[in-house]
């Protein structure tokens, strides 16, 4: 398959879910498949692409461009942001 390279990748959502009967067994496997899947799933795109998560899909391993963009002045912005509104953190 071919295709168009004028085409923004960045433009691209896709999410599953899992579900399960809650216990701390299956929790502990959804928690290492959550990851694994993830990987697979950016790995397999053609053309290749970095990894967005969505703020509400997150699992807390991202790291803040993975979650913010990749533009630095988002990051930028937003650390901006928080030291006028939150400066105590």
């Amino acid at each position: 398959m071919k295709h168009d390279t004028n085409f923004n990748f960045s433009i691209h959502q896709s999410s599953f879910t899992v579900s399960y009967p809650p216990s701390p067994s299956n929790d502990a496997v959804a928690l290492k498949y959550g990851p694994q899947a993830r990987r697979i799933w950016v790995e397999g795109e053609t053309p290749p692409r970095k990894l967005s998560v969505h703020t509400n899909f997150a699992l807390g391993d991202e790291k803040l461009q993975q979650v913010y963009g990749y533009e630095p002045w988002r990051l930028e912005r937003l650390l901006a942001l928080k030291k006028e509104w939150d400066p105590r953190g």
